[in-house]
């Protein structure tokens, strides 16, 4: 890896290249980009939520994904492609490429919402749009290429953020819908449950200030939330022995507590516009399923 960029790496994360022993001729293995590329270390380590079994995670953003170095694994995308790209000393070293044409097309989506107050357009951007959003959104540049300025500071993470917020909440009431329909399977009302009040938790993080879109660092997220129907949600997931109809209850008012912030709080005010031409639907739903 070049000086330059390893010196900005070691700014970043010294305590990851110190415990683990590594030196820039170590991660040569992994600067499969050029100099019109931006990289930015991304992941835990650029959060501040590094454990001692993270990776080392680095994104690029390119035109185009190189080709894979021989014995290299990974997880190609329609946004890019993720390479495991070595394991230096015990610690394993990620590279995910995000191509700049797809970005710019979440850009769009982003720029879209929430369309007019009289309609408003709630963007439909699943989980590996919205982990390219993350990447770059908040990443830590360690090399920025020529003319990426304006693609990285025209990504809106809070409008995304919020949209998140939004859209899980929707699926959360499918999901609360479909477990009090007449009839509804025992185990399928209570995964139905589960599944929801996950979906709440999502929705209540995103509107919290951190941009989440799955379970992957939920619980951890969602523990900070203190007070409040979500946190009492919460605690009722961790116990498996939690009955539906106390699930249902504290889903129930989580949902109205979520409503109600939307409503009443400036910083969640797009949610509030996003939703308000749906609830009605739902409200009828919760009060003829009640």
């Amino acid at each position: 890896m070049s000086i330059r960029v390893f010196d900005a790496l070691s700014r970043h994360a010294p305590e990851a290249l110190s415990s683990y022993g590594i030196r820039p001729n170590d991660l040569r293995s992994i600067e499969n980009f050029g100099p019109q590329d931006s990289v930015f270390l991304v992941g835990s380590y650029a959060r501040g939520e590094a454990t001692a079994s993270s990776d080392l995670d680095l994104a690029v953003l390119c035109d185009r994904q190189p080709a894979r170095v021989d014995g290299t694994r990974g997880y190609p995308s329609v946004v890019g492609d993720t390479v495991v790209a070595a394991e230096v000393n015990g610690l394993a070293l990620t590279v995910e490429f995000i191509r700049r044409s797809v970005l710019r097309g979440i850009s769009e989506v982003l720029a879209a919402i929430p369309g007019t107050s009289e309609s408003p357009s709630l963007g439909n951007l699943g989980a590996l749009e919205l982990r390219a959003v993350e990447r770059i959104g908040t990443g830590i540049v360690l090399q920025q290429g020529a003319g990426d300025a304006e693609l990285i500071e025209g990504l809106d993470l809070s409008k995304a953020r919020l949209n998140k917020a939004a859209l899980a909440f929707l699926i959360s009431m499918g999901h609360l819908r479909a477990a009090t329909a007449p009839g509804a399977d025992r185990g399928i009302r209570s995964l139905r449950l589960r599944e929801g009040a996950q979906d709440l938790l999502i929705a209540e993080v995103n509107a919290a200030g951190v941009l989440t879109f799955d379970s992957k660092h939920l619980v951890r997220r969602a523990t900070l939330l203190t007070t409040g129907h979500a946190r009492r949600l919460l605690d009722g997931l961790s116990r498996l022995e939690t009955e539906p109809n106390e699930l249902e209850s504290r889903l129930r008012a989580a949902a109205d507590e979520f409503v109600a912030r939307a409503s009443q709080e400036r910083q969640r005010a797009l949610i509030n516009v996003l939703l308000r031409p749906i609830m009605p639907r739902i409200e009828t739903a919760w009060s003829s399923a009640a």
